[in-house]
């Protein structure tokens, strides 16, 4: 059994202490371990955990959905936004349908996604978007957009708390 006041207790202290970037990777990371808890949830026909987590999902792609700042985030903005409402359709299927395909796309999408946030996180100075338009790799490394990077990645976590994340049960 864990000491959730623990864990709680130190999600808290995670979170106030993330950079804008952690806190991204944080919601990622929760919504993953949510949609693993949903898959395991469903093989062993655990119908209401299984929904549970899948709405634990859902609620965290809204959360990032919502908190885009189209603005600030140009195309990269409108397409994790369309990102996120198309995992969350894929998630609602599944969960319906009770299908583990659609569980574990929306996984692997929201792992390479992920991923991507941690290359921005792993480098100083490092963002997301092209050099002077010379790829057109979407993950390629660019140290001169880090200001617009931080903004971005500050708005996305401007109004989630610790308080939704949970153990899976």
């Amino acid at each position: 059994m864990y000491n959730t006041s623990y864990f709680a207790d130190s999600l808290e202290a995670r979170v106030l202490s993330a950079t804008p970037i952690e806190l991204v990777q944080m919601l990622y990371d929760g919504a993953i371990d949510a949609i693993q808890c949903a898959r395991r949830h469903l093989a062993e026909g655990r119908i209401k955990d299984r929904s549970s987590s899948i709405s634990k999902a859902i609620a965290i792609l809204a959360e990032l959905r919502g908190s885009l700042n189209h603005e600030k985030g140009g195309e990269l903005s409108a397409t994790l936004g369309g990102l996120y409402s198309y995992i969350q359709r894929v998630l609602l299927e599944a969960n319906f349908h009770q299908k583990e395909d659609g569980l574990a796309e929306s996984e692997r999408l929201l792992k390479t996604v992920r991923e991507g946030w941690a290359q921005i996180g792993g480098q100083p100075g490092a963002s997301m978007a092209p050099t002077n338009g010379a790829s057109a790799d979407p993950w390629r490394i660019d140290t001169a957009a880090l200001d617009c990077t931080a903004h971005f990645a500050a708005d996305q976590t401007a109004n989630y708390t610790a308080r939704s994340f949970q153990l899976c049960a």
